[in-house]
């Protein structure tokens, strides 16, 4: 591990077992998509029509209607510790 200190880059040391170390699977999964990828735009160019293969941000949810017609009002509770 590298840490920047002022003008220059300090090598710093970690003490740890190797049974806790475990690979990253970081560029596993970059080159799953990358694959994956590749295999879209192969099935795409074949009719010769475009496809999005950038990846998203998570949509908000579908909406809804709670069903029910009894309503209830919430009120907060009045604080009994100091008698006021």
């Amino acid at each position: 591990m590298n840490k920047l200190h002022r003008n220059r880059i300090i090598r710093k040391k970690i003490h740890v077992r190797i049974e806790h170390v475990k690979k990253s699977t970081c560029r596993d999964d970059f080159l799953n998509r990358v694959r994956k990828n590749e295999a879209i735009k192969k099935e795409a160019r074949a009719p010769g029509k475009r496809t999005e293969i950038k990846r998203l941000p998570v949509q908000p949810r579908n909406t809804g209607f709670v069903s029910g017609r009894v309503v209830q009002d919430l009120f907060p509770l009045a604080y009994a510790g100091l008698n006021v």
